[in-house]
């Protein structure tokens, strides 16, 4: 019985830190979609200057950072959980605030006639279960907005949490994260669609990483986790640098540099380093508070809206700055709302609808 309580305890522990960098990698992607993607798409007519598309061409890092973060707060979350606690707790979490956002980023599409950014009431429907990824080549469904991949990928290894749980195998994790490494190694000498798909093997360092600083933060270092570290953080390098990740999002196929996307995966795992080691602690404040209320809303919502009210407000003969200050004000406002007027009210009710033990 101690040693549930501990492990309650410790799996409820909140990371101040992890709030404030949920705030870093959403603000380097909003960074990236404004500053340097939407310009490579022409979704934004507007250029910026040469240094500031530079450094913004490497926000989209910040999913990296998302998946590390994941790893390590959705492990903590699932410790001593039933299946259908842990189910219940990450639908009350994704769902709700995914429903309306993915509504209203289709309505403003369909109000505003887009043609870049409308899509089919199928395609809205079938985006509702967050599962495109599964279906058969896709089926063609468009999504409704392009930020949504990286959910597929999450909900994908919370699936893999289930199984976990459901084979009660979570005290032997390390065992499972070492043959999902191994298959996440052999993947990137030879692409393997299904495993790929359904394992997520070339995300697989990134949410093995997190695992192991969850770990080392409540139990310790010892050598198994210290070479799964190790064998995480290469393989992160290894899949970050490759040439197609270092084209991502470039329409003209230019490269990255591979040594600053590289220092920049290394400095993710050290400051990890830091928080496992709690060497780095932050009393919770206004920021650590409002980044971790409203990354997930903020991230829902910021990129097709973003283009296209960026594009619609350009007939005001308003500047770039002035547009993007309007529609990060309109974004935060309305993710807020979602928090507020969704989020709170309705994710508990999801969570006992699915487990009414909770």
């Amino acid at each position: 019985m101690a040693s549930q309580m501990a492990q309650t305890h410790t799996s409820q522990e909140r990371s101040h830190e992890i709030d404030l960098l949920r705030g870093v990698a959403c603000a380097s992607v909003v960074l990236f979609h404004f500053l340097y993607r939407g310009q490579q798409a022409d979704w934004i007519a507007d250029r910026v200057g040469p240094l500031l598309s530079e450094v913004a061409r490497y926000g989209y890092l910040g999913v990296d950072l998302f998946f590390i973060i994941s790893g390590y707060v959705v492990f903590s979350s699932a410790q001593g959980a039933s299946v259908r606690a842990f189910v219940a707790s990450r639908v009350a979490r994704l769902y709700p605030a995914y429903w309306v956002a993915a509504g209203m980023t289709a309505g403003l599409a369909w109000l505003l006639a887009s043609p870049l950014f409308s899509v089919s009431l199928r395609d809205f429907l079938i985006n509702l279960t967050m599962l495109m990824h599964l279906l058969p080549l896709r089926m063609g469904v468009e999504l409704v907005d392009g930020a949504y991949w990286s959910l597929a990928v999450e909900l994908q290894f919370y699936l893999l949490i289930v199984a976990v749980l459901w084979t009660g195998t979570m005290a032997r994790i390390e065992a499972l994260l070492t043959g999902w490494l191994l298959l996440s190694v052999v993947d990137y000498m030879r692409r393997m669609y299904l495993p790929t798909l359904w394992l997520a093997l070339d995300w697989a360092p990134l949410f093995s990483a997190g695992i192991l600083f969850r770990l080392i933060r409540q139990d310790g270092l010892n050598r198994q986790r210290y070479l799964l570290l190790w064998c995480s953080l290469l393989l992160a390098l290894a899949y970050g640098t490759a040439p197609d990740q270092l084209a991502r999002g470039s329409a003209d196929g230019s490269s990255r540099n591979a040594w600053i996307v590289a220092g920049l995966l290394a400095g993710f795992f050290g400051v990890f380093v830091l928080i496992a080691a709690r060497r780095w602690q932050l009393a919770s404040s206004w920021l650590t508070r409002v980044a971790g209320l409203l990354t997930y809303p903020v991230y829902l919502l910021h990129q097709n809206i973003g283009y296209m009210l960026l594009a619609y407000w350009r007939g005001s003969g308003l500047s770039l700055p002035l547009r993007l200050t309007g529609v990060l004000l309109v974004v935060t406002a309305a993710a807020w709302m979602l928090h507020q007027l969704v989020e709170l009210p309705f994710g508990p009710r999801l969570r006992r609808w699915v487990d009414p033990s909770h």
